[in-house]
């Protein structure tokens, strides 16, 4: 599941942003740039009612052009909006890269019903599959690092237990200590901590969806109008043996079942929100899946995921 798209349609913004943005972070981000060897700034996108990092934009060569897309992790696949490519996306490969780092061929799939807005369309989990991206929130970079360097940080990231299958990023998280691996991350569901199907979401907060003091968001996913219900869990959410005290738990009204009719176990998304303080990295080498949070961020951040060194009984990774 994806809210890619929660963000109406509008056209991006001047290129001279972006400009600014690049060279405050060549500038300020000296510590991001040598825990990577390949890296850039991200944007975030604001929506039309003012809602700060609604969307994570990364620059995309597709064929040598320079595309504005939304980092998707929630989407297996890569997608253009109307008119970017033309109608041959569906059936030809197309070289992908960022910045020095070469993504292979893909099909990039056409969603010719979506004006392109801030966003051209989506880079999806695919087209970043054998590599190792580190995601600094807090100075807006976004990096590609090689095997050789992922050994010399390592002892830099506190790890959580991952799994890489049917297109999603699995975490081993739970509500309350019940871990499991139904829950994934999710870049396009910015500013989500959680989102669970209704039933999950009234056992988790105790409510029944109707209480005037609910969270309603409303927005689009694939250009199509959606509304989400959120409130504050009773208990906390657990990645590995990090733990989100009380998150913000969200479900789709219009999709009150969407990850129980999934054809494989998934009970949730992960979205942006609980890492806007960090520095996360994702190892997606067969065989080396994983997913890690840096040690500094998380001793340096305020508090919002804290590890209070639990005992836990975690699987291997993969």
């Amino acid at each position: 599941m994806q809210l890619t798209g929660v963000i109406p349609p509008r056209r991006p913004r001047s290129g001279f942003l972006f400009a600014l943005l690049l060279a405050w972070f060549l500038v300020c981000t000296r510590e991001s740039l040598a825990a990577g060897d390949d890296c850039q700034a991200f944007q975030w996108a604001t929506d039309s009612d003012g809602t700060e990092k609604a969307a994570l934009l990364v620059q995309v060569s597709v064929d040598g052009q320079i595309l504005t897309l939304q980092l998707d992790t929630g989407s297996d696949s890569s997608v253009l909006y109307r008119g970017v490519m033309g109608p041959e996306s569906d059936t030809h490969g197309h070289q992908l890269a960022m910045g020095k780092t070469p993504l292979g061929r893909h099909q990039l799939l056409s969603r010719p019903e979506i004006a392109p807005g801030q966003a051209s369309g989506v880079l999806g989990l695919s087209a970043l599959a054998g590599r190792v991206l580190l995601l600094d929130y807090r100075t807006q970079s976004i990096c590609f690092t090689s095997p050789e360097n992922m050994t010399a940080i390592a002892d830099q990231y506190l790890f959580v237990p991952a799994r890489l299958h049917n297109g999603k990023f699995f975490l081993y998280a739970g509500i309350d200590g019940d871990h499991h691996w139904g829950y994934f991350l999710d870049t396009g569901a910015s500013i989500y901590d959680l989102v669970v199907d209704e039933a999950e979401w009234k056992i988790f907060t105790g409510k029944s969806g109707s209480e005037p003091e609910n969270h309603i968001v409303r927005g689009y996913s694939w250009d199509q109008e959606i509304t989400t219900v959120g409130a504050r869990a009773t208990g906390n959410l657990s990645l590995g043996a990090l733990v989100l005290e009380q998150p913000h738990i969200h479900f789709i009204k219009q999709s009150a079942r969407l990850f129980a009719n999934y054809p494989f176990d998934a009970r949730g998304l992960i979205g942006n929100a609980p890492f806007l303080e960090q520095r996360i990295l994702l190892d997606l080498r067969p065989g080396k899946v994983r997913f890690g949070i840096d040690k500094s961020t998380l001793a340096e951040s305020s508090g919002k995921l804290s590890y209070p060194f639990l005992t836990l009984t975690e699987p291997l990774l993969d």
